[in-house]
């Protein structure tokens, strides 16, 4: 299957759309994520958060999310100067992959919290950002155009 990459060079933060009362989360490390455990656990298992710790723990990989009435609805991981797939520039992030909770679908989740995620990164530093989608997948697609990436850069077979 084709996987589409974007790339997209941001010096300043770009505005980002509400939440509404749901609450964005960046966690750099294994301290931020710990607290929540809460939430990991009842989408991901024991096993699942225990990965997560361990993933977390490597400082090359950087988690955020999206917490909406008690529950877990968005998740994204971040790899720092590293993708397993295709050459990144070791001072660029690679984002994702990214999830959202199917009932929670299209209410900006995923949009907001890659957003909130990016300017976070530029907050420490960071200025290129990369991330891929499967040609198939319309929605992520729009997650990332409205996310300003614009076309894709290229294209692989997964």
């Amino acid at each position: 299957m084709k996987q589409y990459i974007y790339q997209v060079d941001r010096e300043a933060p770009m505005e980002a759309p509400s939440l509404g009362n749901a609450r964005f989360f960046h966690a750099p490390g294994v301290l931020q994520v710990v607290g929540l455990t809460r939430y990991l656990v009842p989408l991901i298992g024991v096993g699942g958060t225990l990965k997560t710790f361990l993933k977390l723990m490597t400082r090359r990989r950087q988690f955020y999310g999206v917490i909406d009435a008690g529950r877990l609805v968005h998740t994204g991981w971040i790899a720092l100067g590293f993708c397993r797939h295709y050459h990144v520039e070791t001072t660029s992030a690679v984002m994702g992959p990214i999830w959202s909770d199917p009932g929670c679908r299209g209410k900006g989740y995923a949009t907001g919290a890659l957003i909130r995620a990016i300017n976070q990164l530029i907050g420490s530093g960071i200025h290129r950002f990369y991330i891929d989608t499967s040609e198939d997948n319309v929605a992520c697609r729009r997650v990332i155009e409205k996310a300003g990436f614009g076309a894709a850069k290229s294209v692989y077979e997964r």
